[in-house]
């Protein structure tokens, strides 16, 4: 096996603006600010000091690349109570690293409104942190030609009163209240939904993360989000939200992606994990690590049954 893998934790502090390139442009006046970004930094600041050192670092022949991603959100990216990295992202990567000689893998963490803006600055190589495509992110970064895997799709997250919402028409006929998270793949759906049924509900915006949204569902401020339900279910248990229920899933499994800054860089990085994540697939790994992981090998499997694996 080749070297252990370094990780680092930078902090960032950013989360006064809201990056438009990220996803959506529709922003709300009640947009509700939480402190879930800050106390995950927080966390993240008392596991190590930041780092200064340039994404573009070569140890010998070997280059380092510096991965930006979560460290709360489970089971996909998060510290463990060792402040070490785990997850599915994680583990994913960790196997590239094993496979491919020619990298090192180096993992860093600020806040969700941070990562892309730092593709931009040259702070990270990539951003992992299940990441799907939209009009706005092509625009502006590079996503290579190999997803690393899919998503199960997006569940209703709710209440118990309202775990019979199966669909988005469920939630229009109830008069229901979703709240969405500024920039996130499942914010989009809602939105496209609303283009073509003005009107059909209310939304309510949030810069912050999934538990901040978690907490305002469990008290009643709104109805419902849509997410990836293992992840919603894994948060509500951890902070005792025993309330959370799921209704049903209004979207299909979706590709989802490494993001590269859009240079020479980042197109020399895609082509090398492209081949390595084709490799994982080709071999089972990518099955066992979601198997393990996630309880099923559904991510992997929609990815080695797609037109991906063809090219």
């Amino acid at each position: 096996m080749k070297r252990r893998i370094l990780a680092f934790i930078t902090v960032t502090a950013l989360m006064a603006t809201v990056f438009t390139g990220c996803g959506s442009s529709k922003t709300s006046s009640n947009s509700a600010n939480t402190s879930s970004a800050a106390s995950s930094s927080t966390a993240a600041s008392s596991a190590s000091s930041a780092s200064g050192s340039t994404s573009a670092e070569k140890t010998g022949d070997v280059d380092t690349v510096t991965v930006v991603t979560a460290n709360s959100y489970a089971p996909f990216c998060y510290l463990d109570k060792n402040n070490e990295y785990q997850g599915f992202d994680v583990d994913v990567l960790k196997a590239i690293d094993d496979l491919d000689d020619s990298i090192s893998i180096k993992f860093e963490t600020c806040d969700w409104s941070a990562m892309l803006p730092g593709l931009d600055a040259g702070r990270y190589d990539l951003c992992a942190y299940q990441l799907g495509k939209t009009d706005e992110r092509e625009q502006m970064y590079y996503f290579g030609q190999m997803p690393y895997c899919y998503d199960a799709g997006g569940a209703i997250i709710t209440t118990p009163e309202h775990s019979s919402w199966k669909s988005f028409d469920d939630i229009a006929a109830a008069h229901g209240t979703v709240a969405c998270i500024v920039g996130s793949n499942f914010t989009n759906y809602v939105e496209d939904y609303l283009d073509k049924h003005p009107n059909a509900f209310q939304t309510k915006y949030y810069d912050s993360e999934l538990p901040a949204v978690l907490e305002d569902i469990a008290n009643g401020r709104v109805d419902c989000t849509i997410n990836d339900g293992a992840v919603a279910l894994s948060k509500a248990k951890d902070d005792n939200l025993t309330n959370i229920e799921l209704g049903g899933y209004v979207t299909e499994g979706t590709p989802i992606w490494f993001v590269y800054a859009n240079n020479d860089r980042g197109h020399e990085l895609a082509a090398k994990l492209d081949k390595d994540t084709k490799e994982l697939a080709q071999s089972g790994k990518l099955a066992e690590i979601a198997k393990d992981v996630l309880g099923s090998t559904k991510a992997a499997d929609l990815l080695t049954e797609s037109e991906y694996m063809k090219k």
